[in-house]
């Protein structure tokens, strides 16, 4: 039975060699990474995986990896989606096999959509799979808008469980979204967290950032759930920075959590699947390692992961 979703479900991105080829091991080592972190649940093939790099067989291959490392210590998430009811269709009951709590759905990020359109597409999964289905109203990054009155719609007439709501503004949407379903349909923020100091205030049941600081983000939930806000929002404060530099777009947020990773030790490349953003840069790399040193005492040692 598919597990509940709630706290800090980190993205993980997708390690590749420099020949451009899954680096399965180096991804396992990452997954180990994340539970060593006591992360909440972990997904995989979102926007910040470069999922829309990947071709199906690599798409399946990361899905199954990652179930069987994690080994049920925590619920999994993966990204599907396409262009198409039948494309979402197929990808969503591939990855269900493998044993997932729930799917990440985008809409088509290309065709334009009439709401009415956008509620079918949903449904047509609904209709075809049996796995919880979160909606990803991404539309702050890409894809089309959808109302507030879209999304409570597909919660009580398609029982969608979950909605990942990065749209802009995204405090003022998630409120009413939780008002009017009476918190029923479960809400989860992401833009890689730059927005979490006001969305937790707005009572969202978690959210979903970058893999490469989970540590920090789960320090930050779990402090603001005690009661400590004062202490969350002074450790939120100190990786605000980074935040705003790698939200500037997909492939720049990509490119700079994978040099995070690099510099931690928890990668052996920052390569991305080209077309992409180029790794040389020396001022930056020079700026993440004065980040990470400065942020050094509130960080896990990668060595339990390997």
């Amino acid at each position: 039975m598919p597990r509940a979703l709630r706290g800090v479900i980190t993205v993980l991105c997708t390690p590749l060699k420099r020949d451009g080829s899954l680096d399965l091991d180096a991804f396992r080592k990452l997954v180990r990474f994340q539970l060593h972190c006591r992360v909440h649940g972990i997904a995989t093939l979102g926007l910040a995986s470069e999922s829309y790099k990947l071709t199906f067989r690599e798409r399946v291959q990361l899905a199954q990896t990652l179930v069987e490392e994690v080994n049920g210590e925590v619920p999994l998430v993966v990204g599907t989606g396409g262009e198409s009811g039948t494309i979402a269709v197929e990808q969503t009951r591939a990855v269900e096999a493998a044993g997932m709590d729930a799917v990440l759905v985008t809409p088509p990020l290309i065709t334009k959509m009439r709401e009415a359109d956008i509620f079918s597409y949903y449904a047509q999964l609904v209709e075809k799979v049996t796995i919880p289905i979160m909606v990803q109203d991404a539309s702050g990054l890409a894809g089309p808008l959808m109302s507030i009155d879209l999304l409570v719609r597909m919660h009580k007439e398609l029982g969608i469980e979950y909605v990942k709501i990065e749209a802009i503004p995204a405090g003022p949407k998630i409120a009413e979204v939780i008002f009017r379903t009476g918190g029923r349909l479960k809400v989860f923020s992401g833009y890689g967290g730059l927005y979490l100091y006001d969305v937790l205030e707005r009572g969202i049941m978690g959210f979903m950032p970058g893999c490469d600081l989970p540590e920090i983000y789960v320090q930050i939930w779990n402090l603001y759930q005690a009661g400590e806000k004062g202490l969350a929002w002074d450790l939120f404060r100190q990786v605000l920075p980074l935040i705003v530099l790698e939200t500037q777009n997909i492939d720049i947020y990509v490119s700079i959590t994978k040099k995070v990773l690099h510099h931690r030790g928890l990668l052996p490349n920052p390569a991305m699947r080209p077309p992409g953003v180029g790794e040389a840069d020396p001022f930056l790399d020079k700026k993440i390692r004065a980040f990470l040193q400065e942020i050094g005492p509130s960080l896990e040692s990668n060595e339990k992961s390997s």
